[in-house]
């Protein structure tokens, strides 16, 4: 089968299995890195989309929150510990900023529109959602350890799942709070959206960490 290289199997399980454990302070630090550098980017959307141009602002949101991306993903990393040694391959560790970047730029380009539908935010959530799950999955493939990485379908799946529903209600924060007459203060759609995307990054991240099996 084309996916038993990457989805566990019972002849995996025939085989020891790496016991791991979390660092908790570490683990609260990459949901903070998560929760400031959504924060940050939803407030240069709703601060500079209208007073400077979109070829300033949208690069340098994009990198804010595609790096925000992975740096919650190897801080979480750092977090972890494994009964073995781990290394890292420094290209695929590069490599896998990008998919957050271009996914970022695409979904802050399509919030900053103009009264975006609830078609387009939905389409944005899926986007950042599938950009944070191609930066976590790249990153991991650069993980070099002695022993093979197999992934667990459903907990894969919820990984991708929680990513998308916590990606899309984060961008309907603000339509939602304008509609309720909540949204008084300028800070504070970009806190709550952000904490929320802050929730999708770093719950796709452990979800999937759960459903990563790290086989002898």
């Amino acid at each position: 089968m084309m996916f038993d290289a990457f989805f566990l199997n019972s002849h995996d399980l025939s085989y020891p299995i790496y016991n791991s454990s979390y660092n908790m302070p570490m683990v609260i630090a990459s949901v903070l890195i998560a929760i400031f550098a959504s924060f940050c980017a939803f407030e240069m959307v709703e601060r500079l989309a209208n007073t400077i141009q979109r070829s300033v602002w949208l690069p340098i949101g994009s990198v804010i929150l595609g790096a925000g991306v992975w740096a919650m993903h190897f801080v979480g990393m750092l977090a972890f510990r494994l009964d073995c040694e781990v290394t890292y391959d420094l290209l695929n560790t590069c490599l896998s900023m990008l998919p957050g970047i271009f996914a970022a730029a695409v979904t802050l380009n399509i919030i900053a529109s103009e009264a975006p539908s609830f078609s387009k935010l939905v389409l944005g959530g899926i986007v950042i959602a599938l950009g944070i799950a191609m930066m976590h999955f790249t990153g991991m493939s650069a993980i070099r350890l002695d022993g093979i990485l197999r992934y667990e379908p459903i907990l894969f799946f919820s990984s991708l799942i929680t990513a998308a529903g916590f990606a899309v209600m984060a961008l309907l924060t603000k339509p939602l709070l304008v509609k309720l007459k909540l949204n008084t203060l300028p800070f504070v759609s970009s806190l709550i959206g952000g904490s929320v995307m802050g929730g999708a990054i770093s719950g796709m991240h452990y979800i999937a960490m759960q459903a990563a099996y790290f086989i002898h």
